[in-house]
């Protein structure tokens, strides 16, 4: 049982997980959400470098660190969560392993992928817990739809193929300057950030892993990362199933976040996240539609259910953390291996034409 000081009273800590938080920006909010309301974990301490007043302000009573390393040797912590820029988390996971702390780590993992196999063998090298946080996998959508899909193939049915369609204006999610189009920090553009996301889906949704087969990337003179991208997959388990992913970064339209999944039954089952409408279409032409609907109290300011999301991660990660045999969660390296794998086929071709 640790102690900690919040005003002018002290409690006692009785969590099971007693979470360290490194990086206080916007998507941290989400993460302190989930650990709130799970009853399992209790935010003991925070980090940011360059910390400000009101952050301090906002954190106050909790410990508080401006270089993470202190956070992670804090006795108190005995897990920490990570949702600073990717280029920061290798070295932040490596060391919390090397503790024995369990790590829950923001997507995209690193900038590399053999850091992300690295990280998770010292996991189980360990006998710690190491959890790729992938949250577009545990939007409600996706929930439902993966028991639909569950459902079908349970029933006899075979998934043949997948299609991806994410078409966006990055520019209303981030300025112009921001690390997020800086390859150094980033490690990429469109693919890398909410590609991942998608592949995760497709695997969390019941497709499986899958790796690339053909891949295409588009530049803009504005950007130094990829604003579109083009890439076919297969199964790593049945060749015959197939996929393809097409984004845009740079999309001026209605936004567009849909995946389909169809079966050998000629079945298909698509949902968009910019509609709220899970469509499953059959043979004879008839059409169910399911509109799924989230408490406004579960949107942020885009109107995409991210507070959700992380109360999903935090409790999936919890049941993690409480079964000993997964060192590393399910869904792991898996989407992450495959968006870097893509890189590689385009990076040979590069090679090939010098």
């Amino acid at each position: 049982v640790s102690t900690q000081s919040r005003g002018s009273s002290t409690i006692a800590s009785m969590a099971r997980y007693r979470i360290g938080l490194i990086g206080l920006g916007e998507i941290s909010g989400y993460f302190v959400r989930g650990v709130e309301l799970n009853r399992q974990t209790e935010l003991v301490a925070v980090c940011r470098r360059g910390a400000t007043a009101k952050d301090r302000e906002k954190f106050a009573g909790y410990r508080f660190y401006t270089e993470w390393k202190d956070l992670i040797n804090d006795p108190v912590v005995n897990s920490v969560i990570i949702a600073t820029p990717p280029s920061t988390h290798a070295a932040m996971t490596s060391y919390a392993l090397s503790l024995n702390k369990k790590v829950i780590v923001e997507k995209p993992f690193s900038l590399t992928l053999q850091e992300a196999y690295d990280c998770a063998a010292l996991a189980i090298k360990n006998k710690t817990h190491l959890y790729f946080a992938y949250h577009a996998a545990f939007n409600p959508m996706t929930l439902i739809t993966k028991e639909k899909i569950e459902k079908r193939v349970a029933d006899g049915d075979k998934i043949t193929s997948f299609k991806v369609i994410f078409k966006e204006d990055v520019r209303n999610y981030h300025g112009a300057n921001s690390w997020i189009f800086e390859p150094s920090i980033a490690g990429g553009g469109c693919l890398i950030d909410s590609g991942v996301n998608a592949l995760s889906v497709v695997e969390n949704v019941g497709v499986g892993h899958v790796l690339p087969t053909t891949v295409k990337l588009g530049v803009n003179p504005k950007y130094k990362v990829e604003v579109s991208a083009n890439v076919q997959f297969a199964s790593t388990k049945d060749p015959q199933l197939t996929g393809e992913l097409e984004q845009d970064w740079l999309h001026t339209g209605p936004e567009k976040r849909e995946i389909s999944v169809n079966f050998k039954s000629g079945v298909s089952v698509s949902f968009d996240y910019a509609t709220g409408f899970i469509i499953t279409k059959f043979p004879n032409g008839q059409i169910q539609q399911q509109n799924v609907k989230i408490r406004s109290d579960d949107t942020d300011i885009h109107g995409t259910p991210m507070a959700y999301e992380y109360i999903n991660i935090i409790n999936d990660a919890v049941d993690n953390f409480n079964q000993e045999q997964y060192y590393v969660n399910p869904l792991g390296v898996g989407p992450f291996e495959t968006i870097m794998k893509s890189y590689e086929i385009v990076n040979k071709k590069t090679q090939s034409k010098l």
